[in-house]
């Protein structure tokens, strides 16, 4: 019997609730538990329903996709987001990453890719498209100077640390950075624990985008 991964779909627009419904219905690992239009509906839905993943719209009638993470964080930090946003704002997005979101997807792109995106972050990985960063590499966010912070930090690392998280940006598993690096996946997942706490990192997907920003890791070339 699959895990069922229990979603809670937050948009103010109903089209796009529906357009995400439609994705998920077919699937029988997913079970939609509850909509939201607002930042405050989020948080309620989230403490009534306890899902495993948000698919979360940026923009929000009364907020922003950030203050939903920060608010559902203080009580639920196993719970994990996936931003599906119509705006390609590099600003407000990268501080939703900084919050603790797992991943992006463009809410217009291929069906194909938006499940390929939920899949992925419900797996526990992190999923971003390769425009946003592109974008972010050089973005200017004067209210965040942690990549400045941290260039010590990964400047620090030795190669195999360097190696996993280039992996990561890549979009690569656990599992497949193992069979890659010929590694354990155990020890793949204690060298990451570490990571992220050398670095203050929400996640997987926050590590990786830091480490682009310095310029540890090359962008990913990915779609």
């Amino acid at each position: 019997m699959k895990n069922i991964t229990k979603i809670l779909i937050v948009d103010d627009h109903a089209i796009a609730r529906r357009g995400l419904e439609a994705i998920l219905v077919a699937r029988e690992e997913y079970q939609i538990v509850g909509y939201a239009a607002s930042v405050q509906e989020a948080v309620t839905a989230t403490k009534t329903h306890q899902p495993d993943l948000l698919l979360l719209d940026n923009f929000l009638a009364d907020g922003m996709a950030k203050m939903v993470i920060d608010n559902i964080k203080a009580f639920n930090t196993a719970v994990k987001f996936l931003i599906v946003s119509g705006q390609k704002d590099d600003k407000s997005l990268y501080e939703a990453f900084l919050a603790g979101a797992n991943g992006y997807v463009w809410k217009y792109a291929e069906e194909a890719e938006i499940s390929q995106a939920i899949e992925i972050v419900s797996r526990g990985n992190s999923f971003f498209m390769a425009d946003f960063v592109e974008n972010i590499r050089n973005a200017s966010v004067t209210s965040e100077q942690k990549p400045h912070a941290l260039a010590g930090v990964f400047s620090a690392l030795n190669e195999r640390d360097i190696a996993i998280v280039r992996l990561v940006a890549n979009g690569q598993t656990n599992t497949e950075i193992a069979q890659t690096l010929s590694l354990a996946e155990g020890t793949v997942r204690n060298y990451l624990s570490a990571m992220l706490v050398k670095t203050g990192a929400n996640n997987r997907m926050q590590l990786a985008v830091w480490a682009i920003q310095c310029g540890i890791v090359q962008t990913p070339s990915m779609t």
